[in-house]
C-alpha cells in the first residue's frame, strides 16, 4: 500500500484515451488514496470522465482520466485481490442499466443485511481472477442472503433455455406449472435469456465462422427432426435411416468436436434445470413464510411511523413552538420598544437646552436658560427611572434565549426551504398582519392534512380489522377440542393483497420517499404530487415568516437592551447633579498657587541671572542653594500644573456633557480652548517650568530634553513665521492627537510663547532607543525585530487608512521601548508629505530611504513609506553590512544571503514600481509577519537547551565514573590502609603481649629473684638473731652465774640448791625460746615476711626473752 502510494503520487498523469486492458491508479473519492484499477468506459458525454473498476475491491466509479497514472512493474503484474461472485442458480431482476433505482435499492438492502459482519460463503467452483465469476451461496448470522435476495424480488432462479429433442413437458413452462407459482415472469424473461444463454455457450464453445454455425445448426435440425418422428411412432424408420447414414460414412472429426460440445452445452442446460428446481422447491416450502414475513414487516413500519408522527393537532413541532412564542402578547418585546419614545423625546428636550446653553455668549441670558436647563433634567431623569423600572420587569433573558433556540431550530430543520426562498427571507416587509395570514394558513393546512391521513389510516385499521379475523377464525380451527364446525377460510391471498395495498398507501402517503411494495393506484402519485406541492408552499411561507418574526423579535429585544443600558449610565450620571452644581474652588485654588510659584519662579531666575553676570560676587555654596530653590519651585509648580491638567479634564467632560455654561462662567479656566484643542493647547505657561538639557542623540537646537513631573520629556520647537502657519500646524497636530493609534508617539501639550509669531513648543514623551541604538547596542533578537517592525506596520496602517502618509519613515524616527515595542516618531507638522519625505536619511551602511519617486519629484504615496519600511527591515537585519545603492535609487541585495521570507518581502517593499510594493495589509499577513518566530527560537532554544542536556548528562557521567573511581581508588587505599593498621595493631597486639608475657616473666624471675634475696636475707637474719640470742644467752648466763656466784659467795651452804634451781630455770627459759623460734620459722614458711615483719619477730623475740 504505501510502495502504491509513493508511486502514484510522483508518477506522470496520463494524457491520451485509457486502454481497457491496461492497469492504471486512480484516487478514491471517499478516502483519497491509490488504489489499482481498470478502465470499463471512457468519454461519456463528451467529457474526459472514466469510469473504473477498483480491481482489488470490486467497486466501482467515475473518475477523472486526467488525473489516473499508468502503472508499471510489479504494481501491473500483481493479481487482482478481488474474485467476482454471483449468487448460485440466481440472477438479478435489474441492472443499473436498465432500472437504476430498483438496482440501488437492491444493493442497499444487501449492505444494509451484511455491511460489517461476517459472511460464510460457499464456493461451487474454484476463485478465478479476471471478469469470469463464480457460484456461490452467502450465509450471515443464520440467513441464506441467496434467499433473501430472491424472496424480496431482488433477484430470480436463473431459467434455462430448453433442450433440443426434450418433449413438451420438460419445458420451462411447465416445469413452472408443476410447482404451482405462476410463470408469466419466467415466459417473459425466457426470451432474453435464451438469447444470453447461447451466446454464452457459443463463447465458451469457440465456434467461429459462417460454416461451424451452418453445421451446428443443421445437427440440431438433425436432432429435432427424429424426436417428432419418434413422438407419431415413426422410430423403425427413423433408426434405420440413422443406421444407414452412419454405415455409409463415418463422422469426421469436426463433427465429433462438434457433437462433443453439444453434449457439454446440454450437461449445462440439465445442471441450471437441476439448480431451478432446488430454487422453486425452496420457493414453494417457504411461500407462506414469506407472505407472513412480508405482513409483519409492512405492519412494523406502519407502526414507527404512527409513533413518529402522530395525527394530533395539539402536539407541537417546532413550528407550533414558534408560533405560541409570537403569539404570547404578554413576553413579546417587538411593542415594548415603543414604550422607550417618552424617554428619548425628554433628552432631546434636555440636549435642546444644552445646545442652547453652549451656543449662549451673553452671562446675562444664562440663569434663565440654565433654570429651563434644570427642568428638563428633572423630567428626563423623572422618564429614566419609570423606563428603567418597566423594562426591568420585563423577562428580556429568558425571552431572548427562548427566541433564539425556536430561530436555530427552525433553520436547523428547515434549511432546505429557507435556502430555496432567500428573497422571501430577505424581504424587509414586516407586517404582523401577513404573519398572522401565514400562521392561519398552516394551522388549515396541518388541520387538512391530519383529516386525510386519519382517512386512510382508518382504512388500514379495518383491513387490519379483517386480517385479525381471519387469524382468529384460523387459531379457532386449529383447535383439536372444538366441538362446533368452523367455517372454511377462504380469499386468503386476496385479504393479504388488501392488506399489504392498505399498508402501503399510508407508508406512501405519509412519508416522502417512501417505494412502494406492492402496486398502487396510479391515481396516488398525483394526488401525492399535489400535496406535496402544497405542503411545500405552505411550509416555505410559514417557515420563512416566522424566521423573519423571530428575528425581529430579536432585535427589539437587543434595541430594548441597549437602551436599557444607555439610559442606566445616563440616569447614574444626572443622579448626583439633580440638585447640586459642579464644584470650581479647587480648580481656583490650584490657579491661585500657580500664580504664586510662577512669581517665585521668576524671581529666584533673575537671581540666577544676576549671579551668572557676576560670578565672582556669589561663592558656589550660594549658586547651589539657588539651584537647589529654583527645582522645588519648578517641582511644585510641575505639580500644580499637572492637577490643573486632571482638573481641567473633569470639568471639560462636564462642560460638554452636563454644564455647558461652565466654559462662559469661569473664562480663567480656558475650558472652551480645552475642548477644541483636545487638551493640548496650554496658554499661560512657558519653558521656564523646564530644566532643558540639548539632546544628546540629535545635533538639532529646537529639540531639548528635561523633565516634568518626574518623567523625562521632550520640547520640539516649531518656527512661526505668519498666523497661517500657526493656524495650520495647530490643526494638524489636534488632528494627529485624534487618531489615537498605539504606535504613534503622542503629543502631551502644546506651549504657545506670548507672542503670536514666535514659536510652539511640543512637549513629547522621550523614549531611550531608536532602532539604529537598539540593533547595534542590545542585540535584539528575531522575535525581538519581527515585534519591532509588525508594531511599524500597524501604525502605518492606521495611518494610510485615514489617509495620512508619515513621509519621515526611518530608523532615527523609529523609537524601541524597553520591552521591545516600536514607535513611530518625528512627525513633523509643519511639513507636508513630501517636504518630510524629501529630507532623505542615509545610514553608516549606506542605505537610502526615499523612495526613487521622491527623488524624481513625485508628490509622496502611501508607497513611499512602505519602501522606507522595506529599507528600515533590511538594515535592521543587516546593520553591519556595507550596502549600495543602484542607479534607480534601490539598495543591491545581491551582495548579502538573506532568509527566504524576509527576503521575499524586501525585495517587494524595496522595488523601484509603487505598483509592486505591497501595501500595510499585504505586509501584516506576509509569510515573515507570519512566521512563527518565537516557535522557532523555542525550539532552538530546546534544541540548545536538549544538546546542553545531553552534554551535561554526558560531563555528569564523565564526573560520576571519576568520582566512582575516585571513591574506588580511596576506598582500595582506605582498605589497604587500614588492612596496614589491622596487621600493625596485631602486631603491636602481639608485641604487647610477647612484652607482656616478657614483663611478667621478668617480673616473675625478679619476684623469685627478690624471693630468694629475702629468702637469704631473713635466713641471714634468722642467723644473725640466732647469733644474738645465743650472745645474749650466753651473756645471761655468766650473768646469772654472777650472781649466782655472787650469791654464793654471800649465802654459803644453800648454794648448791640455788645453783640447782638456776639451772632448771635456766633449761624451761632456753625450751621456751627455741619453741618460739621454731613458731616463727613455721610462719615465716607460710608468707614472705617484711622488714617490720622482722623487726616484729625481732621485738617478739626479744619481748619474749
Amino acid at each position: 500500500m504505501v510502495e502504491m502510494q509513493e508511486f502514484c503520487q510522483s508518477a506522470p498523469k496520463i494524457s491520451s484515451k485509457p486502454e481497457p486492458k491496461v492497469l492504471y491508479g486512480s484516487v478514491f473519492s471517499e478516502d483519497g488514496l491509490w488504489y489499482r484499477c481498470k478502465v470499463l468506459a471512457y468519454g461519456q458525454n463528451n467529457t474526459k470522465e472514466a469510469h473504473v473498476r477498483y480491481i482489488d475491491y470490486g467497486n466501482e466509479e467515475v473518475t477523472d482520466a486526467t488525473q489516473m497514472v499508468q502503472l508499471t512493474g510489479e504494481l501491473a503484474t500483481v493479481q487482482p485481490q478481488a474474485c467476482k461472485l454471483h449468487l448460485h442458480g440466481l440472477k438479478p431482476t435489474c441492472t443499473a442499466i436498465s432500472n437504476a433505482e430498483e438496482h440501488k435499492r437492491a444493493v442497499n438492502f444487501l449492505m444494509g443485511v451484511a455491511d460489517n459482519k461476517f459472511i460464510n460463503v460457499r464456493l461451487y467452483k474454484p476463485l478465478v481472477h479476471g471478469d469470469q465469476s463464480v457460484p456461490c451461496e452467502l450465509h450471515c448470522e443464520g440467513q441464506d442472503l441467496n434467499r433473501l435476495m430472491r424472496d424480496h424480488g431482488f433477484a430470480a432462479p436463473i431459467t434455462p433455455v430448453a433442450s433440443p429433442g426434450r418433449g413438451p413437458d420438460q419445458s420451462p413452462k411447465q416445469s413452472s406449472s408443476q410447482n404451482g407459482f405462476s410463470s408469466s415472469s419466467n415466459q417473459q424473461q425466457a426470451p432474453r435469456q435464451q438469447r444470453q444463454m447461447q451466446q454464452q455457450n457459443r463463447q465458451e464453445d469457440g465456434t467461429a465462422g459462417k460454416q461451424g454455425t451452418t453445421s451446428n445448426n443443421r445437427q440440431q435440425g438433425a436432432n429435432r427432426a427424429p424426436t417428432s418422428r419418434n413422438e407419431q411412432g415413426g422410430n423403425r424408420a427413423s433408426t434405420s435411416r440413422n443406421e444407414q447414414g452412419a454405415n455409409s460414412a463415418p463422422p469426421s472429426n469436426k463433427q465429433l468436436e462438434n457433437a462433443t460440445r453439444e453434449i457439454k452445452k446440454k450437461d449445462r442446460q440439465l445442471s441450471a434445470l437441476k439448480t431451478e428446481n432446488e430454487g422453486l422447491q425452496s420457493l414453494l416450502s417457504s411461500a407462506v413464510q414469506v407472505k407472513f414475513t412480508k405482513v409483519q414487516k409492512s405492519f412494523e413500519k406502519v407502526r414507527t411511523l404512527r409513533k413518529e408522527m402522530p395525527l394530533d393537532v395539539t402536539v407541537d413541532g417546532v413550528i407550533e413552538t414558534a408560533i405560541k412564542l409570537l403569539q404570547n402578547t404578554e413576553t413579546s418585546i417587538s411593542k415594548k420598544v415603543l414604550d422607550a419614545q417618552e424617554v428619548m423625546a425628554a433628552n432631546d428636550r434636555l440636549e435642546e437646552c444644552q445646545e442652547n446653553l453652549r451656543k449662549c455668549t451673553d452671562k446675562e441670558l444664562l440663569p434663565d436658560l440654565m433654570v429651563a436647563r434644570n427642568e428638563a433634567r428633572q423630567e428626563t431623569f423623572q422618564a429614566i427611572t419609570s423606563f428603567l423600572s418597566k423594562t426591568k420587569s420585563l423577562p428580556l433573558v429568558d425571552r431572548q434565549e427562548k427566541v433564539k433556540i425556536a430561530l436555530e431550530c427552525l433553520e436547523a430543520e428547515y434549511f432546505d426551504l429557507l435556502a430555496a426562498d432567500k428573497d422571501a427571507s430577505a424581504s424587509k416587509e414586516d407586517s404582523s398582519q401577513i404573519a398572522d395570514a401565514c400562521i392561519q394558513e398552516y394551522t388549515q393546512w396541518k388541520t387538512d392534512k391530519c383529516s386525510y391521513l386519519s382517512s386512510i389510516r382508518t382504512t388500514t385499521d379495518n383491513t387490519l380489522t379483517l386480517w385479525t379475523s381471519l387469524l382468529a377464525k384460523l387459531l379457532l380451527s386449529f383447535g383439536l377440542d372444538r366441538d362446533e364446525d368452523v367455517e372454511p377460510v377462504e380469499s386468503t391471498d386476496e385479504l393479504i393483497e388488501t392488506l399489504m395495498v392498505a399498508i402501503d398507501t399510508e407508508l406512501y402517503m405519509s412519508q416522502k420517499s417512501y417505494t412502494p411494495v406492492v402496486k398502487l393506484d396510479p391515481s396516488l402519485l398525483q394526488t401525492k404530487q399535489q400535496k406535496e406541492t402544497i405542503k411545500t408552499g405552505v411550509l416555505t411561507k410559514t417557515v420563512c415568516c416566522l424566521t423573519k418574526e423571530l428575528r425581529r423579535e430579536l432585535a427589539s429585544i437587543e434595541t430594548l437592551t441597549e437602551l436599557y443600558n444607555h439610559h442606566e449610565q445616563l440616569g447614574k450620571e444626572l443622579e448626583p447633579w439633580m440638585n447640586s452644581k459642579p464644584d470650581v474652588s479647587e480648580m481656583q485654588t490650584v490657579q491661585k498657587d500657580i500664580k504664586g510659584l510662577r512669581s517665585r519662579l521668576r524671581h529666584k531666575l533673575a537671581d540666577k541671572h544676576d549671579m551668572d553676570e557676576a560670578p565672582e560676587l556669589c561663592d558656589e555654596k550660594n549658586k547651589e542653594s539657588l539651584n537647589d530653590e529654583l527645582g522645588q519651585i519648578r517641582s511644585g509648580l510641575q505639580e500644580a500644573y499637572a492637577t490643573e491638567d486632571k482638573l481641567l479634564v473633569g470639568l471639560a467632560g462636564l462642560t460638554k456633557r452636563h454644564f455647558p455654561e461652565l466654559a462662559l462662567l469661569h473664562p480663567t479656566f480656558r475650558i472652551k480652548d480645552y475642548l477644541e484643542t483636545n487638551g493640548l493647547l496650554k496658554h499661560g505657561r512657558d519653558l521656564q517650568q523646564f530644566d532643558l538639557q540639548p539632546l544628546p542623540s540629535t545635533k538639532s537646537s529646537i529639540v531639548k530634553s528635561g523633565q516634568f513631573n518626574g518623567q523625562n520629556i521632550v520640547i520640539k520647537s516649531y518656527n512661526i513665521s505668519s498666523e497661517d502657519m500657526r493656524t495650520v500646524l495647530l490643526h494638524n497636530a489636534i488632528a494627529y492627537s485624534k487618531l489615537d493609534i498605539d504606535r504613534l508617539l503622542h503629543i502631551q501639550l502644546i506651549i504657545p510663547t506670548s507672542e503670536l509669531s514666535d514659536q510652539l513648543h511640543f512637549q513629547l514623551p522621550q523614549l531611550p532607543l531608536n532602532l539604529v541604538r537598539t540593533v547595534k547596542e542590545t542585540n535584539p533578537t528575531a522575535l525581538h525585530l519581527q515585534t519591532i517592525f509588525k508594531d511599524i506596520v500597524t501604525g502605518l496602517k492606521a495611518l494610510h487608512g485615514l489617509d495620512v502618509i508619515h513621509g519621515a519613515l526611518h530608523p532615527e524616527n523609529i523609537l524601541v521601548t524597553e520591552d521591545m515595542h516600536a514607535v513611530l516618531a518625528d512627525y513633523d507638522f509643519s511639513k507636508t508629505p513630501t517636504e518630510r519625505a524629501q529630507q532623505g536619511y542615509k545610514t553608516d551602511n549606506g542605505l537610502h530611504f526615499t523612495a526613487p519617486e521622491i527623488n524624481c519629484g513625485l508628490e509622496a504615496h502611501v508607497a513611499s513609506d512602505m519602501f522606507a519600511f522595506g529599507v528600515s527591515l533590511l538594515f535592521a537585519h543587516y546593520p553591519d553590512t556595507a550596502f549600495t545603492m543602484q542607479p534607480d535609487g534601490t539598495p543591491d541585495l545581491t551582495a548579502i544571503t538573506i532568509q527566504p521570507e524576509l527576503g521575499d518581502i524586501i525585495k517587494q517593499l524595496a522595488s523601484y514600481s509603487q505598483g509592486k510594493r505591497p501595501n500595510s495589509d499585504c505586509v501584516i499577513s506576509c509569510d515573515y509577519m507570519m512566521l512563527d518566530i518565537k516557535r522557532q527560537e523555542e525550539e532552538e532554544q530546546k534544541r540548545k537547551e536538549e544538546e546542553q542536556r545531553i552534554k551535561d548528562e554526558e560531563e555528569q557521567k564523565k564526573r560520576e565514573e571519576e568520582e566512582q573511581r575516585k571513591r574506588e581508588e580511596e576506598q582500595r587505599i582506605k582498605d589497604e590502609e587500614e588492612q596496614k593498621k589491622r596487621e600493625e595493631e596485631e602486631q603491636r597486639k602481639r608485641e604487647e603481649e610477647q612484652r607482656i608475657k616478657d614483663e611478667e616473666e621478668q617480673k616473675k624471675r625478679e619476684e623469685e629473684e627478690q624471693r630468694k634475696r629475702e629468702e637469704q636475707k631473713q635466713r641471714e637474719e634468722q642467723e644473725r638473731k640466732e647469733a644474738e640470742q645465743t650472745v645474749k644467752i650466753e651473756e645471761q648466763e655468766v650473768s646469772v652465774k654472777e650472781e649466782k656466784n655472787t650469791e654464793d659467795d654471800d649465802d654459803g651452804p644453800p648454794a648448791l640448791e640455788t645453783e640447782e634451781g638456776a639451772e632448771e630455770e635456766e633449761v624451761d627459759i632456753n625450751q621456751n625460746m627455741e619453741a618460739e623460734i621454731k613458731k616463727e620459722k613455721e610462719e615465716d614458711s607460710e608468707q614472705t615476711p617484711s622488714v617490720n615483719d622482722d623487726e616484729t619477730v625481732s621485738q617478739g623475740v626479744e619481748s619474749s626473752l
